[in-house]
């Protein structure tokens, strides 16, 4: 079965990669998933610390964040080797997969161009509407 984000009440976040090193050593992806301060599509706003309780609650668990293709919790394509926020937003770096069907298109798309940046997938937990559109998300 295949499940879509809002099969989990999740919504996305997309964020070009903007200059960063998108490819390195042939299969190293790495950018900013999530950008603090700037309006998305939705005019929704992350503010700094947004990631930090949950980064926190994962290493602490043990756990990782999955590299996963189209969001699909049966199809990962690598994994996150890091995941940090730092003053511009939440910044990850990680390694494909070539060797698998999804890596292999995933890293062929970037290679290309036709993949540009990153999207995530999250669970708002606390926001507040912002005085100009969308949301602050904390």
């Amino acid at each position: 079965m295949f499940y879509t984000n809002q099969d989990y009440g999740l919504e996305t976040k997309y964020a070009r990669f903007d200059g960063v090193t998108a490819l390195k050593n042939g299969c190293e992806i790495s950018g900013y998933a999530s950008v603090f301060g700037q309006a998305d599509q939705s005019g929704d706003v992350v503010q700094t610390g947004a990631d930090k309780a949950c980064l926190q609650k994962l290493m602490g668990e043990g756990r990782s964040v999955k590299m996963l293709w189209q969001h699909d919790p049966t199809k990962p394509i690598g994994v996150w080797n890091e995941i940090h926020e730092d003053g511009n937003g939440l910044f990850v770096k990680g390694r494909l997969f070539p060797d698998i069907q999804g890596g292999a298109e995933a890293l062929a798309l970037i290679k290309v161009g036709a993949v540009d940046g990153l999207y995530i997938s999250y669970r708002t937990l606390k926001a507040e509407k912002s005085t100009k559109s969308g949301r602050l998300l904390h």
